[in-house]
């Protein structure tokens, strides 16, 4: 079950006499208000990203920022917020929050709702947020060992997944293999390495765990249409 530690409620005129941010693993919640004849918009989304700034807002827009305990991290590493599906109820207990702290009309404690608001937003998202957080541990896995070589179901043993399952998680988030990720990991690397150090070719492909050099080039060219050594010349070595 996640876990609140503490919530935020701010508008527009907070902004303007605080500086604001999203700190890590945090539930935002934006309400904006249409009219007083129509029900409020609600958006949620799930996010990480440490000092995520807040977007300004305008007059009809209230944030409810709740952080949560680190260990219900989904997906610690992740550069963008996960939007969040919501259910009829979450809608309602949602509603009755900003209303609370709107209106400061704290008769009771609202802990409880907002620990009930929080569970039922992570089961009700449970698959997205798993898949999130699997397809960030295969990047994790390979970024950190960018110097190996692997096959198609070693991936699938470290993470616990048949190799066409995490095929398919892979083609969900971007399009490629697992294999074909790893390939494209290993290249943007190789990029970086050549335009950003003076390290020879050898010792870049020795880096990326490829067989020799001339195998290096041939797999770089094939993916960059660029030679390492045409790469190079575009660096400041």
């Amino acid at each position: 079950m996640a876990v609140s530690k503490e919530v935020h409620y701010f508008t527009q005129q907070d902004l303007a006499s605080q500086n604001f941010s999203y700190p890590e693993d945090s539930l935002v919640i934006h309400q904006r208000k249409v009219s007083n004849d129509v029900a409020p918009n609600l958006s949620f989304s799930l996010t990480s990203c440490k000092n995520w700034p807040i977007k300004v807002l305008d007059k009809n827009v209230e944030v409810l920022q709740i952080t949560l305990n680190a260990s219900t991290s989904y997906e610690s590493r992740r550069t963008q917020p996960i939007p969040l599906d919501i259910t009829e109820e979450v809608y309602q207990l949602t509603s009755m929050l900003f209303t609370y702290y709107d209106q400061k009309c704290f008769h009771y404690s609202v802990d409880k709702m907002i620990e009930l608001l929080v569970d039922r937003l992570f089961v009700i998202n449970e698959e997205r947020l798993f898949m999130n957080q699997t397809f960030l541990e295969l990047r994790h896995f390979m970024e950190s060992h960018i110097d190996r070589t692997f096959n198609r179901g070693d991936f699938g043993k470290v993470l616990h997944m048949s190799p066409s399952t995490l095929d398919r998680l892979c083609q969900k988030h971007v399009r490629l293999s697992a294999q074909q990720l790893f390939r494209e990991i290993k290249n943007t690397e190789a990029e970086r390495m050549l335009k950003e150090t003076s390290l020879p070719i050898k010792t870049i492909s020795e880096k990326l765990g490829f067989k020799n050099s001339k195998h290096f080039s041939t797999v770089f060219k094939k993916m960059t249409g660029r030679s390492p050594a045409e790469i190079r010349k575009l660096s400041c070595w």
